[in-house]
């Protein structure tokens, strides 16, 4: 077969594929790239050893399912509204009332929970009143 076979029989077996998949395959090659030339020589400056770091990230991809996962050089959708108080004004996520209805839940939780989050803060380091809020903040206690 010649060069030029060879290259119109490639170009044409490429094109056959949906443009989705040429982008993910590119955008997969571009994730192990920045995985070697980036994280990798950050890791081995850390001192972790090239067998340890092959083995942490043996098998990591690109989650595909994630809904607003923008792949690099792929049209992005307008992002929907997010609900999350978080991404909002912060005047809305620390007014007045949300802040005091947290607080006293959150005092009737500490007395409820007491031996539990005195036993996390001993084996974790982490104060219990830390964790008290917030396990507040992101469930409402739920």
């Amino acid at each position: 077969m010649t060069l030029r076979a060879l290259l119109t029989a490639l170009t044409l077996a490429l094109s056959a594929l949906p443009a989705g998949a040429q982008d993910r395959s590119a955008a997969e090659r571009q994730f192990r790239g920045w995985l070697e030339q980036v994280i990798w020589p950050r890791a081995q400056a850390s001192r972790v050893s090239r067998s340890t770091f092959d083995a942490a990230f043996a098998g990591v991809a690109l989650n595909w399912d994630l809904p607003d996962l923008v792949v690099p050089g792929a049209q992005a959708q307008t992002p929907r509204r997010q609900r999350q108080a978080e991404f909002g004004a912060p005047g809305k996520y620390f007014n007045r009332g949300s802040v005091d209805g947290a607080t006293s839940v959150g005092r009737q939780m500490a007395q409820r929970h007491a031996k539990t989050l005195a036993a996390v803060e001993r084996s974790t380091g982490v104060p219990g009143r830390i964790i008290l809020a917030i396990w507040g903040r992101e469930s409402g206690y739920g």
